[in-house]
């Protein structure tokens, strides 16, 4: 493994010095050309200087708001108070909300395990990913206005929605490592996922929805406060694992943390630049949440690509059935694929 790391680090050396000197990308073979269009100098020399054991967790960014107000103007119910915005901004992350009862919330539970247990109708497997494609109960409850309109504020009033995946966590399971994300170069380092006007900006939210009580024992979300400023490196190897891959985030030996309890039905809103994982489930209990991710509408999502590679899963999906699905509002840009969806919403 160190052998294929240094070699691989080796033969980027050049390509560090094209980058420098600010060469076309379109001079060269199209293997070098990825790098050089999608990864800037910092991240060539990261890799190169620690002989391929040090690399940025995703595209370096820094991310400083300007104001709290709210993008949107929302009443009622769902208005956040300055004081909840002031709390996201400063943490990466909200508090507790309610979308749905917990009573609600174990039909759905039902509804989830059943379609679990059967071939996703989008990529043609069974997986927990996007399950919002061929679930309408799903995305019903992604649109429920607890959830939307709380979106709304922190990102604006139009939104899509780009990937969502079932965190199913059995007893027993090991932790997840701190780990954070921007524009997903994470998931195999060739190319951004996402292409968000200004990768400064706030341009992608996650929303966390809890089916099973989530608590400090079974392993709960937790966050780093504040590490939304910027993406952090990555050690390569070591014993700490996220799914396949193994790494260590630069955090420090004992960082200030917030864990978030949920029961079902509650929800939290961060954003994926917040170092985040969970402590493991040390109970002989299952722990099932449901995540989606909320994107501004001048953001593309897999631009020119056919296919998704996730090096942490080791796993492929064809994207040909796939598509984002307007969550709120209107999507004036057009930017990505679109999937026709139903437009229905909860009422409760």
């Amino acid at each position: 493994m160190e052998a294929k790391l240094f070699f691989r680090a080796v033969k980027l050396f050049p390509v560090w010095v094209i980058k420098v000197l600010g060469l076309p990308p379109g001079w060269f073979p199209k293997g070098m050309r990825k790098f050089l269009e999608n990864w800037d100098a910092a991240m060539i020399w990261s890799q190169v200087s620690s002989f391929g054991t040090k690399i940025y967790m995703d595209q370096p960014c820094r991310f400083r708001f300007k104001s709290t107000e709210p993008k949107t103007i929302v009443e009622g119910e769902y208005k956040m108070s300055r004081e909840e915005l002031e709390e996201f901004y400063r943490k990466g992350y909200s508090r507790p909300y309610t979308a749905v009862s917990e009573e609600e919330m174990k039909e759905f539970e039902k509804e989830i395990v059943t379609q679990l247990a059967q071939e996703s109708k989008a990529f043609g497997i069974n997986t927990v990913r996007d399950r919002h494609l061929d679930a309408p109960f799903l995305l019903n409850l992604f649109r429920h206005p607890a959830i939307t309109e709380r979106l709304a504020q922190l990102l604006g009033p139009d939104l899509l929605i780009w990937r969502s995946q079932v965190f199913n966590q059995e007893a027993g399971a090991p932790p997840i490592t701190w780990h954070q994300a921007s524009t997903y170069m994470l998931e195999d380092f060739k190319r951004p996922i996402l292409k968000p006007r200004n990768k400064n900006e706030l341009f992608q939210l996650t929303v966390w929805i809890a089916v099973d009580n989530a608590t400090v024992e079974n392993g709960c979300i937790r966050f780093i406060p504040g590490t939304h400023d910027r993406i952090r490196k990555i050690h390569i190897g070591g014993k700490n694992k996220f799914y396949q891959a193994a790494f260590h985030l630069d955090v420090g030996e004992n960082p200030e943390m917030e864990y978030r309890p949920l029961r079902p039905g509650q929800f939290v809103i961060f954003s994926e630049r917040t170092i985040h994982g969970n402590a493991g489930n040390r109970t002989d209990s299952r722990r099932m949440g449901i995540n989606f991710r909320a994107i501004t509408t001048d953001t593309s999502v897999y631009s020119g690509v056919d296919k998704h590679y996730a090096q942490h899963l080791k796993t492929t999906w064809d994207l040909k059935n796939w598509g984002v699905i307007q969550l709120r509002g209107k999507d004036e840009y057009k930017l990505s694929k679109t999937f026709e969806a139903p437009q229905e919403t909860l009422t409760s």
